[in-house]
C-alpha cells in the first residue's frame, strides 16, 4: 500500500486523507456511527474497510489543490504500472484501495 500512497504527483495521500472523512458523505458516517458500520475499522486516523480478509485502505471524495484525491490516485497507479490499462489499473486499487460507487 506504502507505494501506492506515498508521495503521489508530489502529495502524501496518507496524510492528506488523514482526518479528512468528515467530509465525505457516506464516511462522515462511518466515522461517527462506527457501530453501524462493522467491516470498517480506524488505525492512525485512516478508515479501512475489511473485505475477504483484506484491509482495504478508504479514501474519501476530497481534494488536494484543485485535484480530486481519488484522480490523483487512479493517474498514480496507471503510472505504476507502465500505462498496461484499464484492467490491471482496477485490479490494483481493488487489491489496496476501496471507495464507494
Amino acid at each position: 500500500l506504502d507505494y501506492l500512497t506515498a508521495n503521489t504527483d508530489g502529495i502524501d495521500l496518507a496524510a492528506t486523507i488523514q482526518g479528512c472523512y468528515m467530509e465525505d458523505g457516506f464516511f462522515s458516517n462511518v466515522t461517527t456511527s462506527p457501530k453501524q458500520f462493522k467491516n470498517f475499522r480506524e488505525a492512525d486516523g485512516l478508515l479501512f474497510i475489511c473485505e475477504q480478509e483484506h484491509n482495504l485502505l478508504c479514501i474519501p471524495n476530497i481534494l488536494a489543490g484543485k485535484r480530486a484525491v481519488r484522480e490523483i490516485l487512479i493517474m498514480h497507479a496507471h503510472s505504476l504500472l507502465a500505462h498496461l490499462g484499464a484492467y490491471k489499473t482496477l485490479g490494483l486499487l481493488r487489491d489496496h484501495v476501496w471507495w464507494r460507487t
